[in-house]
């Protein structure tokens, strides 16, 4: 009980001595609110606002912002002014109603000039916290800290600070605000430089911190790179990419998190950024060194490169089951639909990461000639399995009768793609799920072009052999060539893949007619014409020709 009015009393003793008419008194009253305000204690902090207002503060921050290492020592006394109104404002700022104020918010300002003066310090992560709860407590406070100098003021904090500043957290967090709620494209693209030049110091933050900066920084990244609104920062980091290591420290980080025992979601995050990274820089990223030696001599480079194939093969195997269950084996609910949206998220970045690591493995660059031995085998083989379980997928969708869907349809693109590069592979399996695989739509696609087309590349290759033939005709299979969508590369490919049937021909005379190519005439002719030149001219004469051979007088 006398504790409790002795608090009382101290709090009494506060507001008296703001509401007193010299500003000495109102220093004192603030000294005993600097104590009061550090709890949670959201009456009292009412109780001082209303005592003291904010025009006070002003001058406080007038007369505290000075730079002790230019001033003289008499004015850089001043500087525990500064300190002083800050930690009072960021305790207004940490209730909601008192942040979204007209008074707080006209505040922005001169918080942000202070900033630039105070990067560092206690006064440093006061002002962050002041900014980063008006930004928060109403769109009116955010979109005054968006006009002001706030962003350039944080990038060139974060390019000129050390990795173990404490403010760089706080200072992530701000950045992640600015860029990603209400920044209007004209903002974006006028302080996309800017933005642009903070990522080589944060993907450094990546690659070095072990606690949580390393996920808030994570997941900034993946914003930088999944968000459509934020196009031109892309754009101009790829003009500067070329004299700078942070793809490098990326992979670094992105490595370090996929060894940890980090929540799953964070290395799906991590996935996400390396898939990211490999639209972004090519998927020769996928093979750069993750650490450097004291000679500043890259360790081997297939390391990140396995740790990934391995990584995306598990998770590949796991969601492909789990969306079997959802989809296949189970009765619908609005848990199970979200549940099924986030999964399916997940084996997309899965999918991408493998067509990336199927490239790289195909191109046949110098970086892929300097791995190991037994390297790109050793990749070709975890390939090889992880494609088993997408046909043991599709297998199960056609057993259930389920030919709709952007899961179908992608896991028709990537079994595609992969044997496009080893038909052999897999060649009964694939035989067997031919029809189905015809017979896959997406999402609002009214009939199955989109996959044909990516087996396009495969049944060039496989139509070759009498036997794959002959298997297509059984299920009218040579009818359904892609060609009416005139796109150059499909319709060369459905070109070739006519023409391997044609010349087979006469294994088969009872079961193809002139009449089944007819309806591919018009496309075709008009194809030719179109592009008018002598490849695409002979191609199309040639089906044609055989066409008609098929005919008689």
């Amino acid at each position: 009980m006398a504790g409790t009015q002795r608090s009382a009393g101290t709090l009494d003793d506060c507001l008296n001595f703001l509401r007193g008419s010299t500003d000495e008194q109102r220093l004192v009253g603030l000294l005993l609110a600097a104590k009061l305000v550090r709890g949670d204690d959201t009456k009292s902090i009412l109780e001082i606002f209303d005592a003291i207002g904010i025009r006070f503060f002003y001058r406080l921050f007038q007369s505290g912002r000075v730079d002790p290492h230019v001033l003289s020592s008499g004015m850089a006394q001043e500087q525990p002014y500064l300190q002083l109104a800050v930690t009072i404002i960021a305790a207004f700022c940490r209730v909601p109603d008192l942040a979204s104020l007209d008074d707080i918010i006209s505040m922005v300002p001169i918080l942000v000039q202070s900033l630039a003066e105070n990067q560092e310090g206690p006064i440093a992560m006061d002002l962050y916290e002041c900014l980063l709860e008006i930004a928060a407590a109403s769109e009116k406070g955010l979109v005054c800290v968006q006009d002001s100098r706030a962003l350039p003021v944080v990038v060139h904090y974060l390019c000129n600070s050390p990795t173990d500043v404490d403010c760089i957290h706080l200072a992530v967090k701000l950045l992640q605000i600015l860029l990603t709620k209400s920044m209007t494209e004209l903002k974006v693209a006028e302080h996309a430089e800017d933005v642009a030049l903070a990522i080589p110091a944060l993907a450094k933050q990546l690659a070095v911190q072990q606690n949580f900066l390393k996920i808030e920084v994570l997941h900034f990244l993946c914003n930088i790179f999944a968000s459509d609104m934020l196009v031109p920062v892309r754009l101009a980091l790829k003009i500067a990419i070329q004299n700078s290591s942070w793809p490098t420290d990326v992979r670094i980080g992105v490595e370090q998190i996929l060894c940890s025992p980090m929540a799953i979601e964070q290395k799906h995050l991590a996935m996400e950024l390396a898939e990211a990274m490999a639209e972004f820089c090519g998927g020769i990223w996928l093979l750069g060194s993750v650490v450097l030696d004291k000679e500043g001599k890259g360790k081997q480079t297939e390391r990140f490169f396995m740790l990934l194939v391995k990584t995306v093969q598990i998770e590949t195997t796991v969601i492909l089951s789990e969306i079997a269950r959802l989809q296949f084996h189970s009765s619908s609910t609005n848990s199970d639909t979200e549940l099924l949206s986030r999964k399916q998220r997940i084996l997309a970045t899965c999918f991408a990461l493998l067509e990336n690591i199927i490239n790289v493995i195909a191109d046949g660059s110098d970086e892929t000639f300097m791995m190991r031995e037994g390297i790109p085998e050793r990749a070709m083989a975890a390939l090889n399995e992880t494609i088993c379980i997408v046909l043991d997928f599709l297998q199960d969708a056609k057993s259930n009768g389920v030919t709709k869907g952007d899961v179908l349809l992608a896991s028709a693109r990537l079994v595609g793609r992969f044997l496009a590069d080893a038909p052999a592979a897999h060649r009964k399996q694939f035989l067997k799920l031919l029809q189905y695989l015809f017979s896959i739509t997406a999402d609002g696609e009214e009939r199955p072009l989109l996959a044909v087309h990516f087996l396009l590349p495969v049944l060039c290759q496989v139509t070759m052999e009498v036997g794959v033939c002959e298997a297509m005709i059984l299920w009218n299979g040579h009818k359904q060539s892609p060609t009416g969508r005139a796109i150059s590369g499909l319709m060369i490919e459905s070109c070739d893949i006519l023409l391997n049937i044609l010349q087979q021909r006469s294994r088969f005379p009872d079961q193809i007619s002139a009449s089944d190519f007819v309806p591919v005439f018009d496309p075709l002719v008009n194809w030719a014409v179109n592009a008018n030149r002598a490849m695409e001219i002979a191609l199309v004469s040639s089906v044609c020709l055989l066409v008609l051979d098929l005919t008689n007088e």
